[in-house]
């Protein structure tokens, strides 16, 4: 299980590692007006330019916060506004592990790797943009991360390790998933009653939400944020072969189907793990999800470089679940999957 960094010094050094990794990526654009409900400032802004990445921090002191926080905004950059907004804020505590702000820092203590965490809570001021719905829309994978200080829990969203080839790209990617989700609600998407009905059975299912990840083996935090960028792959890659009578979906249960004049036709498991226990329940959704008839097609996706034990490969066979492979770009930009 990951833990949560809780020394202050050691969370002052992160954040240092943080910033540096992305201003080394993206040249400053200079002090720009950076506005937000109630109120603006003037921030240095990092970017690589128009439709990019733009990042600026500030350390929020009690005169500024009733916590204490390194201030980290993240945007879309527009060129054509004189003001940029935040899209996102990936703030960490100063002094303490508050819950209330949405940042922090983690380590797995296999690896010794560093994440940067998010709870989820993004907000904006808008009716609709919260926590449950990003997670309902987003499908993202929520992971417990231990408190050893007390023996406590909380979960948050694994945006990324703090290396210097994956770390930016990773980030874009989480805060351009906020801003579509910002869209879909500005759009008045959330109100679809498929997707009030997506929210209350996340709400339903677990204290925590449904995403909830119980435990990783062989080094899989690493593709923990990219179940997301798999989905939405699929999505596109299967949009291009789509016909006029097919429909394509998912639910809180199932990653992406098919439904052909209301018939399934295909259905889709992503998993970022080739654990045993991760493959047992795969194969066990994928025959649940496809009980139905006629038959429609099965297809695992799992991570390209790893491997499948061959009693695995028989009860695919026996099954007739199909298999789909996805790999990693080098940038942390998302993914390739091979369809």
């Amino acid at each position: 299980m990951l833990e949560l960094i809780i020394a202050k010094n050691e969370k002052a050094r992160l954040q240092k590692t943080l910033s540096s990794i992305v201003r080394s990526a993206s040249p400053s654009v200079g002090v720009q007006t950076v506005g937000f409900p109630g109120g603006n400032d003037d921030l240095e802004l990092f970017t690589k330019g128009d439709g990019h990445l733009w990042y600026g921090e500030r350390t929020l002191t009690l005169k500024d916060a009733k916590i204490p926080r390194y201030w980290n905004a993240l945007g879309i950059y527009d060129e054509s506004r004189s003001a940029q907004t935040p899209t996102v804020e990936l703030n960490i505590a100063v002094d303490d592990n508050s819950g209330r702000v949405s940042g922090f820092f983690a380590r797995d203590p296999a690896t010794k790797k560093i994440y940067l965490m998010h709870t989820g809570k993004v907000g904006g001021g808008a009716k609709g943009v919260g926590k449950t719905a990003f997670l309902a829309w987003s499908r993202s994978p929520v992971v417990p991360v231990l408190d050893v200080s007390g023996g406590t829990q909380r979960s948050g969203i694994v945006i990324g390790s703090l290396d210097r080839e994956t770390f930016v790209g990773r980030v874009e990617r989480f805060v351009k998933r906020v801003a579509l989700f910002k869209e879909f609600v500005k759009q008045g998407h959330h109100e679809d009653p498929k997707f009030r009905e997506l929210v209350e059975e996340l709400q339903n299912f677990s204290p925590e939400f449904a995403g909830l990840k119980t435990g990783y083996l062989d080094g899989t935090v690493e593709y923990l944020s990219y179940h997301g960028d798999v989905i939405d792959e699929l999505y596109r890659k299967r949009s291009k072969l789509k016909t006029p009578s097919e429909v394509i979906y998912n639910t809180n249960l199932i990653d992406l189907a098919v439904r052909d004049r209301g018939v399934l036709t295909e259905v889709y498991e992503a998993k970022t793990s080739v654990d045993r226990q991760v493959l047992y329940t795969a194969i066990g959704q994928l025959i649940v999800h496809s009980a139905e008839q006629p038959k429609p097609r099965k297809f695992l996706v799992i991570p390209k470089d790893r491997v499948l034990p061959n009693d695995i490969h028989a009860a695919m066979k026996e099954h007739d679940i199909e298999l789909l492979r996805f790999a990693v770009m080098t940038d942390g930009s998302g993914v390739k999957v091979d369809v």
